[in-house]
């Protein structure tokens, strides 16, 4: 839809600039992360900008919803970011246009998730047995652990977080 509007031509400078204005501040762009998923809640945010924009202030809303500023004056369009716990991570940008933060916005969120623990790093069982009763043990696993299982004949035997059975 188009508005035409005659003016006077003194005014005429001011008209083109407020619309020009005016129409930078369309609707909100998305802010991308790479990777999205994360692994080990480390990635790069980015974000499309505007010609108009002096910098830019990023907000970080975490996966307990606690919102914080994490980027004050950025002059580029985009921002590393490491040590991310797992869970979901939204973002948003406030561009800054002549001093003061503006209405327009980006927004994009992040997904962190937690990887796989490892193996566990030994695993010990006696050679022989006379009875049935022995003891097996391992070692313990890198990353988060919740619980150990162990089977034998693949049937379960025991579930939990002791690394001996």
């Amino acid at each position: 839809m188009f508005y035409y509007k005659f003016i006077k031509p003194s005014h005429l400078l001011f008209f083109c600039l407020l619309t020009m204005t005016a129409l930078s501040f369309g609707a909100s762009a998305e802010i991308t992360a790479t990777p999205n998923p994360s692994n080990d809640g480390n990635f790069t945010l980015s974000w499309e900008g505007d010609w108009n924009a002096q910098s830019y202030q990023v907000y970080e809303t975490g996966p307990n919803n606690s919102k914080r500023q994490i980027g004050f004056n950025l002059g580029q369009r985009s921002l590393p970011l490491t040590g991310r716990a797992p869970g979901t991570w939204y973002y948003e940008v406030t561009y800054v246009i002549s001093g003061a933060p503006v209405t327009r916005k980006e927004t994009g969120s992040v997904t962190v998730v937690a990887a796989a623990p490892s193996i566990p790093s030994s695993l010990s069982v006696p050679s022989s047995d006379s009875d049935g009763g022995f003891t097996v043990s391992w070692g313990a696993s890198s990353g988060t652990v919740t619980k150990y299982e162990l089977y034998r004949n693949n049937s379960l035997v025991y579930s939990g977080m002791s690394r001996s059975r």
